[in-house]
């Protein structure tokens, strides 16, 4: 009787497809900022599938509904075909000033512009079917999009009785106020996270986590930076939030009381988001690639580049990928030994995106690759 069971379950094991990650729909890849995707990505150099030129889109590139979704620095937004790279919208957003990283879900495309505004597209043809606006400065940071709502941030250039930062929650249909939390401190440039119903996001000094569905605070953790050190986006790992503060520094705190369990003073500058999978931590510093063990707290390798990394890393189950100057590099993520770089024409300046196998590296001289 037990072999045979065991026999059906082999059996089953051999006929259910693989699952392979058909989307990248925000900054960071997911809700909690891991910068993982469970997508196959090629072992060899990989073959370029497609290329749009004139572009002038330095930002990371968003993948979601079969189409790649990139901002330009002409003020608008755009979408592609991601098997073939045909354009399938292309619409303008502003007269002037900057977009923020777009996220998408549940037929929408929202994005934020350094004027305080926020647009949601329909993804099929890039209407917009909504504009609020916070009457701030700017919303610089990526989105989130759950159940219904879509929660960012915005901020002021110079102190207000409001504060600096405001968090929204928004009907993704409509556009309409949910609600809003108005005690942070300071500026609120980077995207946040969410995980069951903890929004979490920081300010130059501070975290925060409130309640998804009230905007209630649940705390507040302790001060981190004296100076405004203006963090890189936190990472979840597990029930732990890590985050850079002060340039020099990572800040591990715990999920559920916001209470700091260790910060770890390292000596060089983290210049990127964190890439996290199996206990892994990756980050570029300056001109170097790091792997530390957050379960051992160990130190694993660093790989040196010849130019500075600026892209924040993609990691796989077997790779880690980044930008560097004009490569694209990706290395074993267990040893830090490259295994291919792929030559660009100009430097890469964010992060890169994956889903089907399919990468999308964008580079400072409005070029976006497809490879493959």
């Amino acid at each position: 009787m037990a072999r045979t069971l065991l026999f059906i379950i082999w059996s089953l094991l051999l006929i259910v497809p693989s699952v392979a990650q058909t989307s990248w729909p925000r900054y960071r890849g997911d809700n909690v900022n891991s910068g993982y995707s469970k997508s196959a990505a090629p072992l060899t150099t990989p073959k370029l599938k497609w290329e749009i030129s004139g572009m002038h889109s330095q930002n990371a590139p968003i993948i979601s509904n079969g189409m790649v979704f990139l901002r330009s620095i002409h003020n608008r937004m755009a979408a592609y075909n991601l098997q073939n790279g045909a354009c399938v919208w292309d619409v303008p957003l502003l007269d002037d000033g900057l977009l923020s990283e777009p996220t998408v879900g549940e037929g929408k495309l929202v994005v934020g512009d350094w004027d305080g505004k926020v647009y949601a597209l329909n993804i099929e043809n890039g209407s917009i079917a909504w504009k609020f606006d916070t009457q701030m400065d700017q919303v610089t940071n990526s989105p989130i999009i759950d159940g219904g709502r879509v929660y960012f941030g915005a901020e002021r250039d110079a102190y207000s009785k409001d504060g600096q930062g405001i968090i929204y929650a928004l009907d993704i249909a409509t556009g309409k106020l949910i609600w809003q939390f108005n005690d942070a401190i300071n500026r609120i440039c980077n995207s946040p996270l969410l995980t069951d119903n903890k929004l979490v996001f920081a300010d130059d000094q501070y975290l925060y986590s409130l309640d998804k569905n009230t905007g209630q605070k649940l705390w507040k953790s302790e001060r981190f930076s004296a100076t405004g050190h203006h963090p890189h986006v936190p990472i979840l790992v597990g029930n732990d939030i890590y985050l850079d503060y002060g340039n020099k520094s990572i800040a591990k705190v715990d999920l559920q009381t916001g209470r700091t369990k260790w910060i770890s003073v390292v000596d060089h500058t983290i210049a990127t988001c964190f890439a996290s999978v199996a206990g892994k931590l990756y980050y570029g510093s300056s001109y170097e690639l790091r792997a530390l063990d957050i379960i051992n707290y160990e130190r694993l390798w660093k790989f040196e580049g010849n130019f500075s990394i600026e892209g924040s890393p993609l990691v796989t189950d077997k790779l880690v990928m980044f930008g560097s100057r004009n490569y694209f590099h990706a290395l074993d993520n267990k040893t830090g030994k490259e295994i291919w770089r792929y030559e660009t024409k100009g430097f890469i300046h964010e992060a890169a995106a994956i889903a089907n196998g399919i990468i999308v590296v964008c580079d400072g001289h409005g070029n976006v690759y497809a490879l493959e």
